[in-house]
């Protein structure tokens, strides 16, 4: 196994753990900070600036820094956001935090799935993601388990911040050893990371030139609207189990972790099943789930099978983002693939604020039983959307379509 896969499943996993302790830690946070449901918006907005400005250049900081090195410095810029978590004393210094983590962790986001895109095969990618997944999934189970031992939620983002501070000498310290090929990854055989690249990546097309592309847009649109729905259910699934169903913190807590627990088993699974010719079939099959888990979670109370929505939610949500990211370099061209991809990235940054943030805000005038309508009316949107990639072309420099193998002119899966 090439070595550089075992760092980026810790770096995927990091990625994740932030993201699943804040839902836990949003109601607390709020009440240490005395500000209303609907403030995490803004929290999410400030993160969301500063991953947006990242990430949308990280083909230009790839080009002069070096994918190593930058990973280096955006895990130890998100570590000391982190820490930041922990000891602020005010909600705008708690924004200042939350902007500096999101310029930590865009870079690291977009560089991380440039890297894997080109390197490795849909299998590997479904179980790099499943990392991240683990991570979310940890993340309210750390912030649960430091809440019932009467310690203040800042104790679980300094833990979080530890390991992001690990990760960052990690890359450092293995900096010149990650270079990005000139072509993406066969769909399946042998993973290409264990053979030499030919040159580290400098860069490919122009921004102005990647902007023109149609099918860059098609791309943008999904992963801003697909990453709305999946980071609303994470970051509110708790408050309307406990806050809104009456749940005890605990229970809800681990019915919340079941959602991520969903997305763990699900990007693993995907990971076993032949998925490289199949990219176009993940983005029209996993909606339906996603409609008919959210469906689920609407109508199942306290009971069951509210539980069963919220891990069915996450299994269906497990091959998307993996298949969007896989599907990049194929549908757009090797040269603009870094860019697009800090697009993409940026917009999943935003639809990960908006998406929340909207919701806040109905919550606060709708009562907190409007989140779960809100998330099966989003669950038809994102199927649109992703509908819409699904019948995105390929790239005349790839000569292979969005499946990844199957030949220009071929029937789509």
């Amino acid at each position: 196994m090439n070595p550089a896969v075992p760092i980026l499943f810790l770096a995927f996993a990091a990625l994740g753990l932030p993201d699943g302790i804040l839902g836990v830690a949003w109601p607390s946070m709020r009440s240490a900070f005395g500000v209303p449901l609907d403030a995490l918006g803004l929290l999410l907005s400030a993160s969301m600036a500063g991953y947006i400005l990242s990430s949308f250049a990280c083909g230009f900081l790839l080009a002069r820094m070096g994918i190593g090195t930058l990973l280096s410095a955006s895990n130890l810029i998100t570590a000391f956001s982190l820490a930041g978590y922990a000891l602020v004393h005010s909600f705008g210094a708690l924004l200042a935090a939350g902007f500096l983590g999101g310029l930590g962790a865009g870079a690291v986001d977009a560089a991380v799935n440039t890297y894997a895109a080109f390197r490795f095969p849909p299998r590997t990618l479904n179980w790099l993601h499943a990392s991240y997944s683990f991570g979310a999934f940890l993340g309210p189970l750390v912030m649960a388990g430091v809440i019932s031992k009467g310690l203040a939620w800042g104790w679980g983002y300094g833990l979080v911040a530890g390991t992001q501070a690990v990760l960052a000498a990690v890359f450092l310290a293995s900096r010149k050893g990650w270079v990005v090929p000139s072509a993406p990854a066969p769909a399946s055989g042998t993973d290409i990371a264990a053979t030499p690249a030919s040159a580290p990546h400098r860069g490919g097309e122009g921004y102005r030139s990647t902007f023109v592309i149609p099918g860059v847009w098609t791309g943008v649109l999904a992963f801003l609207v697909y990453t709305a729905l999946e980071f609303s259910v994470g970051q509110w699934a708790f408050t309307l189990l406990s806050q809104g169903r009456g749940l005890a913190p605990g229970k809800a807590a681990l019915w919340a972790g079941m959602y991520w627990g969903g997305f763990l088993g699900g990007r693993i699974l995907a990971g076993f099943l032949p998925l490289g010719d199949k990219v176009r079939a993940i983005l029209r099959i996993a909606p339906m789930g996603m409609i008919a888990a959210a469906g689920l979670v609407l109508a199942g109370g306290i009971s069951w099978v509210t539980l069963a929505g919220l891990a069915l939610m996450g299994a269906a949500f497990a091959p998307v983002y993996p298949a969007m990211v896989a599907s990049t370099p194929s549908r757009l061209g090797s040269g603009h693939a870094a860019n697009a991809m800090g697009f993409q990235v940026a917009a999943s940054t935003l639809g990960a604020a908006a998406g929340p943030g909207l919701i806040g805000v109905m919550a606060q005038r709708s009562g907190i039983e409007s989140i779960a309508w809100a998330w099966l009316a989003a669950a038809f949107l994102t199927s649109l959307c992703l509908l819409a990639l699904s019948r995105a072309g390929y790239a005349p420099d790839t000569g292979v379509s969005a499946d990844q193998g199957r030949p220009p002119g071929g029937t789509p899966a």
